[in-house]
């Protein structure tokens, strides 16, 4: 993956683009137009802010490390949003209505103690990565993921 993505400090390549991160969420809002990328990993969050939904050009958001039990709405509804990251939120669930983000690129579920996804999971055409390592799934959803999403690389283990 490191060929399609690299990050160093605060600037975020993808695919031959460079985008900034947002660490700071006040900092975010007072640049809404600007703002593609946001990390509010590992701040304790219980639910992702509303005002995150202020931000129309979001493209790459990490929530890593949080207690997210389920993402808003506006999550789903954001046509924009291209990465996910979601690692080690180990109560999360997600809804069906993941398949609303119809852009999404990366998916990151690692570590977040699932044992199901929706079978919306396969509307995402344009999914090229997921990783489900650190959850509960068999080999035959495995497969079934592989399957469904024959251009999605899939990462189940660790290793």
């Amino acid at each position: 993956m490191v060929s399609l993505w690299q990050c160093k400090q605060d600037v975020y390549k993808f695919e031959g683009r460079e985008y900034k991160w947002y660490y700071d969420l006040e900092k975010a809002l007072n640049n809404k137009t600007k703002v593609e990328a946001l990390d509010l990993s590992n701040q304790n969050l219980k639910k992702v802010p509303v005002e995150v939904s202020e931000l129309k050009y979001l493209k790459f958001i990490s929530l890593k490390g949080n207690q997210l039990k389920e993402l808003p709405q506006f999550i789903y509804h954001n046509q924009k949003i291209q990465t996910l990251l979601l690692t080690s939120n180990r109560s999360i669930r997600i809804d069906s209505k993941i398949g609303e983000i119809s852009n999404l690129k990366v998916l990151s579920l690692l570590d977040c103690n699932l044992d199901e996804l929706p079978k919306a999971i396969f509307d995402l055409k344009e999914l090229r990565y997921l990783l489900i390592a650190g959850n509960n799934f068999n080999l035959e959803q495995i497969e079934t993921f592989r399957k469904n999403l024959p251009y999605c690389k899939i990462a189940d283990s660790l290793d």
